[in-house]
């Protein structure tokens, strides 16, 4: 997000700002604004709107949804995450964005169900974000990371990767 700090408010032109706004569908402020230019998908998996800046001395495609919150609120997200309310990845209706950071946007998509179960996605997986959980509470109240893995069914390098953060920092 380093090269979307560089691109402040005043940065943008106004023919940037009118190609920006006409490419999204606005509708009433309770509705979602259905973004309808350029998507790409993340490394993630996600399919994200993206608005290109395509100047002489540079070309980045920014979040459309970061840029609108930034129009909107006259505040840069900086290392934060633009989440949506409304759970519509094509929306860019500021009404319907709010800053949060890595972790509230995990647990936004856990409360709301869009969070695919991990072993539908790699079933290899052991752990899950429960264990994890537990896991921690575990070490916290004094298990060994031994006893904890032979509970689990992994190896003790497992769970010390876990009680570093090396695996599951997320969470």
């Amino acid at each position: 997000m380093k090269e979307f700090l560089e691109l402040k408010l005043k940065n943008f032109t106004d023919k940037e700002l009118f190609r920006f706004w006409n490419k999204i569908l606005k509708s009433t402020p309770d509705q979602c604004w259905i973004w309808t230019g350029y998507v790409k998908r993340s490394s993630n998996g996600y399919i994200l709107p993206f608005f290109t800046v395509n100047r002489k001395d540079f070309r980045h495609d920014y979040p459309a949804s970061r840029i609108s919150y930034l129009l909107h609120y006259k505040q840069d997200p900086g290392n934060l995450c633009v989440l949506h309310s409304c759970d519509e990845y094509l929306c860019c209706n500021p009404y319907h964005l709010f800053l949060g950071t890595y972790k509230e946007n995990i647990a936004d998509s856990i409360a709301k169900g869009r969070r695919a179960n991990m072993k539908e996605i790699l079933p290899n997986h052991k752990l899950q974000l429960e264990d994890i959980q537990k896991i921690r509470d575990m070490l916290f109240h004094g298990m060994t990371q031994k006893e904890i893995a032979t509970k689990f069914g992994v190896c003790q390098q497992t769970i010390s990767k876990i009680a570093t953060g090396e695996y599951w920092n997320h969470i």
